[in-house]
């Protein structure tokens, strides 16, 4: 980025839901007078999925994306080729709505979903353009009242016996529930649970992991499951 100029963007809040309108501000900070022909803006939604599978001598990388949406505004067009900007701030508002039905954004060591604003300063006498991206998230609309599993209760059961050598030392076993399946963001997990240990070994702790899964798809048909 030139010491020259500046430029940022900023959002009225950080995270948006499909539907929505989308406010924001793209601030230029000259500290030198500048001859500017355009300052445009473009709003872009996309996902991309890249890996790969096999040996050294039949490796094979898998690809592929798909756009939801991708909008461009012009904040500024001089008439006249350029115009001079004075040295100070230069604040252009935009808006615009997000359609329905895009997925929430998304990251993962092989793929992404990812919502962005990208602007563009285009300088009179200037072989490359100022460029500034800033992301923002999409939370996806799901209605849990509409899933019926996502009220019913969730038990599971483990039990594991421990030996030494070919001798047994007992058992250890585990209970967990969920009072329901489905949570929405924000609520509280409570987790009951009940370790009965029948073995002559200690129980150093127990501790209770949250993953989540995932399924990226290329238009081949192939699939790779992600945790």
């Amino acid at each position: 980025m030139n010491s020259d100029i500046t430029v940022n963007i900023e959002y009225e809040k950080d995270t948006f839901f499909p539907g929505e309108t989308v406010c924001g501000s793209v601030l230029l900070f000259l500290s030198r007078v500048k001859e500017i022909k355009s300052v445009i803006l473009k709003a872009k939604g996309f996902a991309k999925v890249s890996w790969s599978e096999g040996g050294s001598n039949n490796r094979h990388t898998y690809r592929s994306s798909e756009e939801y949406y991708n909008f461009e505004f012009q904040l500024f067009t001089s008439i006249s080729g350029s115009q001079r900007f004075e040295v100070g701030t230069y604040k252009y508002d935009f808006s615009f709505v997000l359609p329905v039905l895009i997925p929430s954004s998304f990251e993962s060591r092989i793929g992404h979903v990812k919502h962005l604003c990208k602007v563009d300063v285009d300088i009179q006498n200037r072989l490359f353009h100022i460029k500034k991206r800033a992301p923002f998230s999409v939370a996806g609309l799901y209605d849990l009242n509409a899933d019926t599993f996502s009220k019913e209760p969730v038990i599971l059961r483990k039990e594991k016996t421990l030996h030494m050598l070919v001798w047994k030392r007992g058992t250890l076993s585990l209970v967990a529930n969920l009072d329901h399946a489905g949570y929405v963001p924000g609520e509280n997990i409570i987790i009951n649970a009940e370790c009965s240990n029948r073995s002559s070994k200690e129980t150093k702790e127990t501790k209770v992991s949250l993953y989540q899964f995932g399924r990226l798809l290329v238009k081949l048909n192939i699939n790779y499951s992600i945790k």
